[in-house]
């Protein structure tokens, strides 16, 4: 699909050509397919298969509403800033835990070798 800014959009392990009726923000569209809205439509769509894949019938049977391109654009930096926070969030999570991991163990060491009473 043409966008916008030029990007193309892939869905699943393989690419779907398609042709849009109006221009679009790819990123916009990027998030809207990760949503839970369209995977459930596409999910009940999908039969007798574990790995759920876009077809290119299924995506011609999904209709998606597209706000103006500037709603979209606001959206997809409203969506790009609360992931990159919540990432970060995730990060800090993950550095704590790896040391108060590390500081188990020493804590561990410390006792099996006799370096600290324990009671």
């Amino acid at each position: 699909m043409k966008s916008l800014n030029g990007n193309s959009v892939l869905s699943g392990s393989h690419t779907i050509l398609a042709k849009s009726k109006t221009e679009f923000n790819s990123a916009y569209l990027s998030y809207l397919f990760r949503g839970t809205e369209i995977k459930s439509t596409i999910e009940s769509q999908v039969y007798g298969i574990k790995v759920y894949s876009m077809s290119q019938s299924i995506l011609k049977n999904t209709w998606v509403i597209l706000p103006k391109n500037e709603e979209q654009f606001e959206i997809v930096n409203f969506l790009d800033k609360k992931t990159e926070e919540i990432d970060l969030l995730i990060q800090i999570k993950k550095d704590k835990i790896e040391k108060l991991n590390e500081y188990k163990k020493s804590l561990i060491y410390e006792a099996v070798t006799g370096k600290i009473e324990v009671m």
